[in-house]
């Protein structure tokens, strides 16, 4: 028998196909799991839960992991129409529902359904909002009231990590590039 081989690492893999909005969530979720071929083990999720706990500074802090990750959920309700958050992180005790769209604003998602999802289970429910921008005058019907993290932080985050380890860029050239 061979020994279990890791995933290889194809930026192609990551992207898959579809809209923009779809490649970036795919993108982003793939750095948000821990066991990606990305081989930045958890760290990425670390950076996101920071971000959200920066965004939300008079909430309780969200814990760190281990987080599963999940994309496109349907947050709707049983004879609901379909509501497709882009991505989900869960934990025992936490879930993270996220839309992920350029533009800061819901467009057309049900806040309060993703809440509700998140909140399923008894589990603490955090919606997030991942953007290009800041733009709160966008966040109107309870997303005003989700946790606002932008693409530029965490790439800013990734970049300044992956630069201060060595060890990573030697051993992962391919990621690195």
């Amino acid at each position: 028998t061979h020994p279990l081989r890791e995933a290889e690492f194809n930026v192609f893999d990551v992207m898959h196909h579809g809209t923009h909005e779809k490649q970036l969530s795919n993108l982003f979720g793939w750095l948000l799991d821990a066991d990606g071929s990305h081989r930045l083990g958890d760290a990425f999720q670390r950076m996101f839960i920071d971000e959200v706990n920066r965004s939300l500074p008079s909430s309780p802090a969200v814990p760190y992991g281990p987080y599963s990750v999940l994309q496109e959920a349907n947050t709707s309700l049983p004879g609901e129409s379909m509501d497709i958050a882009d991505i989900v992180l869960e934990s025992q005790d936490t879930v993270l529902v996220v839309e992920n769209y350029y533009v800061a604003d819901g467009h057309g998602h049900s806040f309060q359904g993703y809440q509700t999802f998140g909140a399923r289970h008894g589990k603490r429910s955090v919606v997030v909002m991942l953007c290009g921008s800041r733009g709160s005058a966008d966040l109107t019907d309870g997303w005003d009231c989700s946790a606002v993290v932008t693409h530029p932080s965490l790439v800013e985050r990734l970049v300044r990590h992956v630069t201060a380890d060595e060890s990573y860029r030697q051993m992962h050239p391919d990621q690195h590039a």
